[in-house]
C-alpha cells in the first residue's frame, strides 16, 4: 500500500508532480486488501480498513521502508469489510457492510469506542458517509436499490433501483442536488436528484419512536441565557432505540428536538435510570442505565446538551447469557430462564467513584 504526496496542482506530463510519501503494508489475513483509508495530518497517522472489517493505524514516519501497523482493531464491522472512514474533529465515523456506523475518539493516535452511531435494517450495507452540519447522510443498497438515508430525518431522501452495489458506482452532491452514477450492463447510468426541498426545507419531521414507548427518564434541566427552562429526557420501547430530547418553551408551545439517538440493544428497552456521578467532568453529564429484552443491561455516559451526538459514550453491556460470546463471572448471575428479561433498573452513586446497579428480572430475582 503506497502513501502519495500530492501538490495542490497535479501536470500528468510531469511525473515528479507526484511524491512517494511511505509505504505501509496491511498484516497477513484471507482477505488482505484496503477497502477505505483516512490520513490524519495533524497525528501523522493513517486509518485503514480492510475487507476483513478491521481497522489498522499507521504512524508514517518516512524514514521507515515498510511501515507495519502499530494497532489493529479487529472486525469492528463484522467480516464484510470496511468501506467508509471519516474524520469529524476529535472523533473517527467509520461505515462497514454490516450495516453500523461506529464513532471512536481520537486522541493520541488510538481509538477509543465511544458507541454505535447508527444501525438499522433498512440498509443491508452502506458505502459512503456523507458529513453533513445537522447529522449524517448515508449512501447504500438494500437489496437492488441505492438508497440515500438521513439519518437526523430517519428516512430516504432518495432512492432508485440501479441492480444492486455489487457494480462500481460512486455519489456526489452539491447544495441543491445531487448526482448518482453506475455501471449497468456495459453502459454508464447517471441519475439526479434535487435535495434542497428534500434536506433543508422538508416538512416531514422524525417520529420520536416508530414502536411504542416503554419508560422515560428525566436527565437534566437548567435555565438558558434568556432564562427560558430546558430539559432534556430519555425514552425507549420496543424499537430498541435510546433516544435523548431536549423540551423546552417556545411562545405558548413545547417543543421536543432530538439531540441524539443511542443504539446497542437487541430488544426492546423496559427501563431507564439516572444518576449524576462525581467522576463525570461536566455538570450535564449523566450515567443512564438501561435494561430490557434477552437480559440485557447497558451502561451509557450520555451529557444532556447540544453536544449529546458527539460526546455520548456506551460504557458497558451485560447479558445473562449470549450464544454469540460468554461472559466471565456468568455464574454469579445465574438463571434458569433462558427468556429471561430485565424489568426495572436503579442506578445510584453509593461513595466516590462506585456506582451501583440494580434490576429486576421476569424470572422472580433481584441483580
Amino acid at each position: 500500500m503506497v502513501l502519495s504526496r500530492v501538490p495542490d496542482e497535479v501536470s500528468v506530463d510531469d511525473a515528479e508532480s507526484f511524491d512517494l510519501y511511505a509505504q505501509c503494508a496491511l498484516p497477513r489475513g484471507r482477505q488482505r486488501w484496503a477497502t477505505a483509508a483516512l490520513f490524519c495530518a495533524g497525528l501523522d497517522t493513517l486509518y485503514v480498513g480492510d475487507r476483513c472489517g478491521s481497522v489498522h493505524g499507521f504512524y508514517v514516519d518516512e524514514d521507515e521502508e515498510i511501515i507495519e501497523p502499530f494497532r489493529t482493531y479487529t472486525s469492528i464491522h463484522g467480516n464484510n469489510g470496511v468501506t467508509d472512514i471519516q474524520q469529524q474533529n476529535e472523533t473517527l465515523v467509520t461505515a462497514g457492510r454490516d450495516g453500523r456506523v461506529l464513532l471512536y475518539s481520537l486522541r493520541d493516535r488510538d481509538l477509543r469506542f465511544l458507541r454505535v452511531f447508527w444501525s438499522s435494517t433498512t440498509l443491508e450495507w452502506i458505502g459512503h458517509m456523507i458529513l453533513q452540519n445537522n447529522g449524517l447522510l448515508l449512501c447504500g443498497y438494500h437489496m437492488s436499490d441505492f438508497v440515500l438515508w438521513s439519518t437526523w430525518q430517519q428516512r430516504a431522501v432518495f432512492q432508485l433501483n440501479c441492480g444492486g452495489g455489487h457494480r462500481s458506482w460512486d455519489f456526489a452532491m452539491s447544495a441543491n442536488e445531487g448526482l448518482f452514477a453506475c455501471l449497468k450492463t456495459g453502459r454508464i447510468m447517471v441519475q439526479r436528484c434535487g435535495l434542497r426541498e428534500m434536506l433543508h426545507r422538508s416538512c416531514i419531521r422524525a417520529p420520536l419512536h416508530r414502536k411504542k414507548i416503554a419508560a422515560i427518564c428525566l436527565l437534566f434541566t437548567e435555565e438558558n441565557a434568556s432564562g427560558v427552562s430546558q430539559s432534556y429526557i430519555a425514552t425507549a420501547g420496543e424499537d430498541n432505540i435510546i433516544t435523548i430530547s431536549q423540551l423546552y418553551q417556545e411562545h405558548t408551545h413545547l417543543v421536543q428536538r432530538v439531540a441524539c439517538r443511542l443504539y446497542g440493544h437487541i430488544s426492546s428497552v423496559k427501563a431507564l435510570a439516572c444518576c449524576r456521578s462525581s467522576h463525570l467532568a461536566g455538570r450535564e453529564d449523566r450515567l443512564l442505565a438501561s435494561a430490557g429484552g434477552r437480559a440485557q443491561l447497558c451502561l451509557w455516559k450520555v451529557s444532556a446538551s447540544r453536544q449529546c451526538s458527539i460526546t455520548s459514550e456506551e460504557l458497558h453491556d451485560h447479558r445473562l447469557w449470549s450464544l454469540d460470546r460468554q461472559h466471565r463471572g456468568a455464574h454469579r448471575f445465574p438463571s434458569k430462564d433462558p427468556l429471561a428479561r430485565y424489568l426495572d433498573v436503579c442506578v445510584w452513586e453509593h461513595a466516590p467513584f462506585d456506582i451501583r446497579v440494580v434490576t429486576a428480572a421476569s424470572d422472580a430475582l433481584i441483580r
